[in-house]
């Protein structure tokens, strides 16, 4: 199993230096990801969180799709960061940090959908807001 130490490091660089790879080897299920992620919205939806954001396709799809809202991707890598930033430059209701969910997820609350796209196969979305982590 891979570490949030993995992904910030070698695996999300080599994660990174492949991307093009990647969306091309998605490009069957991604319409799939991206239309529940759409299913979920509602026209309410304004604020959206993609957790392992990789570098930026399911954000900026979503941003495209839905206009309204402002999108943030949230990834451990920060070399997949740099890249969904310069993919979405011209995006304005785009943006992408370089953070642990865990940690991110009180400074983005209240949203109004999360949706996790690291990995195709077992994406999901939730139109609940993520509970910020327990401090034992």
């Amino acid at each position: 199993m891979t570490t949030a130490y993995d992904w910030s490091g070698r695996i999300g660089d080599v994660w990174a230096e492949e991307w093009r790879r990647t969306d091309r080897s998605f490009t069957n299920l991604t319409p799939h990801l991206n239309a529940a992620i759409l299913a979920a919205a509602t026209p309410k939806t304004r604020k959206i969180i993609d957790i392992g954001c990789g570098a930026g396709a399911t954000s900026l799809a979503t941003a495209q799709a839905l206009p309204n809202a402002t999108v943030t991707g949230i990834d451990l890598s920060p070399t997949l960061i740099e890249i969904a930033r310069y993919r979405g430059r011209t995006a304005s209701n785009a943006s992408f940090e370089c953070a642990d969910i865990t940690a991110a997820a009180p400074n983005h609350a209240p949203i109004d959908l999360q949706s996790t796209s690291t990995s195709p196969a077992t994406a999901s979305c939730s139109s609940r807001t993520p509970s910020p982590p327990s401090r034992h």
